[in-house]
């Protein structure tokens, strides 16, 4: 079950990557508009998506996954179930701050790149969590959701 979630995270991560450059392209094209600039040539949109998806794919199968597997495996080891959530938050933190420290575009992709590895966070871990807590809610109610009404002696619907 485990290795379903992480490759939709991966999925999903890799997606959003091209998701990312295209909105990013549609901005600098609204810039460009809006200032006078030149638009760029016909095919700088479809390059740039498709550089994105390439550095997408290298970045999510020897970064992102390997972040996450060292991860799971200090996870299973130790007990620490938020060791995963940990390493991917200590690889954003690594990402900002080498941003922060290469300047002004640098910061901007590491921002793009950013997104990806959220949603592959919240997919991996956020839906196991939220899995969980559905189905203990509705083992606990014997599967039947009733609404609690506020009268006392009111009937319950079901």
């Amino acid at each position: 079950m485990w290795l379903v979630r992480y490759l939709l995270g991966a999925a999903v991560a890799w997606v959003l990557y091209p998701v990312t450059a295209a909105l990013a392209y549609l901005a600098l094209f609204v810039v460009a508009a809006i200032t006078g600039a030149d638009p760029g040539g016909p095919l700088a949109g479809p390059f740039m998506i498709l550089a994105a998806a390439l550095v997408g794919i290298a970045l999510t199968v020897l970064v992102l996954l390997p972040v996450v597997v060292g991860g799971e495996l200090v996870a299973r080891r130790t007990r620490w179930r938020w060791a995963p959530v940990a390493t991917l938050g200590g690889f954003g933190a690594i990402v900002a701050g080498t941003a922060i420290a290469w300047g002004t575009v640098t910061l901007m992709v590491a921002a793009l790149s950013l997104v990806p590895l959220v949603a592959f966070a919240t997919i991996t871990h956020g839906s196991a969590r939220a899995g969980t807590l559905i189905l203990n809610r509705w083992r606990r109610r014997g599967g039947v959701s009733r609404s609690r009404s506020p009268l006392p002696g009111a009937i319950e619907s079901i």
